[in-house]
């Protein structure tokens, strides 16, 4: 696994990084029908090489959790992870072998703890690894994908339906992620939170709902997206490839600010202007 700090790190490629912005990763189109497997693609896309490799060393991604995704899940997995050149994956490498250099130590996740039960029965052995489940959780959620309440910032919406995969994928109860909440906050989300008296998961989410992402907002987001015309953007004097990633990119995070589609990267963008 390579070295380096998370500022080191966050310079470094994202498996292909932007050296050749004309031509689509071969990643981006390996989908799955599999609710659970696309959201884990949704999380790997959000990652550098390093932070999923750290997933399978840290036995968050495993092959025996993407057996209960489904059957062909394990087999998407390897060819994405091939498609993004991880080492251990190589062309002829059985999946078992790939998953075992990165973990050989033989650690297995508990069993998947079902979405929505805060209060869902612990077992000993989740307690007892619950500091380490809590530095997993914080690690997947690095300082560009905390959440801080900000127009500019990443959409409570996404930044919250990250939150309750990340805690399906690291089986956590509501109690451990409402502990490492304020961790994975920062700006206005994180004063506003520490203010707060409550200490489940769900009263904490809803409360950051009602301040950073009331209804009232969202319907003002909803009209700005019926209002969006091609044309204004055509009369900024840029060429209409460039004008239409312009409206792409606004659509797409005011949409997201809505909650009603997930966050597109930038790169996506610097790939339409780019064709």
């Amino acid at each position: 696994m390579a070295s380096g700090t998370r500022s080191q790190r966050e310079g470094q490629r994202r498996t292909g990084g932007d050296e050749a912005e004309t031509q689509l990763n071969p990643w981006d189109n390996i989908k799955s029908a599999n609710t659970d497997m696309q959201e884990l693609l949704d999380l790997c896309n959000a990652s550098t090489n390093d932070e999923m490799e750290l997933m399978m060393v840290d036995a968050v991604m495993t092959l025996k959790r993407l057996e209960t995704f489904g059957l062909a899940c394990p087999l998407v997995c390897q060819k994405y992870c091939r498609a993004r050149a991880l080492p251990n994956f190589d062309a002829g490498t059985r999946i078992e072998k790939s998953f075992q250099l990165y973990c050989p130590d033989g650690k297995r996740e508990d069993t998947a703890l079902k979405l929505g039960h805060d209060h869902a029965e612990v077992s000993p052995r989740t307690a007892d690894s619950s500091n380490s489940k809590v530095s997993q959780f914080i690690r997947l959620f690095p300082t560009e994908q905390q959440f801080d309440g900000h127009e500019t910032g990443i959409p409570y919406s996404a930044w919250s339906r990250k939150v309750t995969y990340v805690m399906r994928l690291l089986n956590i109860d509501g109690n451990t992620a409402a502990k490492a909440l304020p961790l994975i906050l920062k700006g206005s989300a994180e004063s506003f939170l520490s203010a707060s008296k409550l200490g489940r998961l769900r009263p904490l989410l809803d409360l950051l709902k009602k301040e950073f992402d009331a209804e009232e907002t969202r319907m003002m987001r909803m009209l700005e997206l019926r209002m969006k015309n091609f044309s204004v953007y055509q009369k900024r004097g840029v060429d209409i490839m460039s004008a239409f990633a312009d409206l792409v990119a606004d659509m797409t995070d005011t949409a997201t600010r809505v909650g009603t589609v997930r966050p597109q990267s930038p790169r996506t963008v610097r790939l339409i202007r780019n064709r």
